[in-house]
């Protein structure tokens, strides 16, 4: 598997409570991973595996553009309602289907 890119997200958390102590003490929390995959069939690969993760304390999940993420959280309000009323229903990128049809007016 080959990565354009990976990094870590967020600031540094500085170490000033010496050697021995632990990450809770030190007040520290776990920096997020980004990486970009050269190849689709790669991530499409570790998208499917993630659910082999379920119970850890890990997760896997794409990053969308902040107007993206925005617009999904309010498109997955009206997946739940429409799941309540036993429609089927999904988000894909930005667009809700229901029934297997896009709707315009989310």
């Amino acid at each position: 598997m080959r990565f354009e890119r990976v990094h870590r997200m967020g600031q540094k958390q500085n170490q000033s409570a010496g050697q021995g102590s632990t990450r809770e003490e030190n007040n520290q929390r776990h920096r997020s991973i980004v990486c970009k995959f050269c190849f689709f069939g790669d991530r499409e690969k570790v998208r499917g595996n993630s659910k082999n993760l379920k119970g850890s304390q890990f997760y896997v999940t794409e990053q969308f553009p902040q107007e993206v993420a925005a617009k999904r959280r309010r498109l997955f309000k009206r997946v739940k309602e429409e799941k309540q009323a036993r429609r089927r229903a999904w988000v894909s990128y930005d667009t809700l289907y229901i029934e297997g049809r896009p709707v315009k007016d989310a």
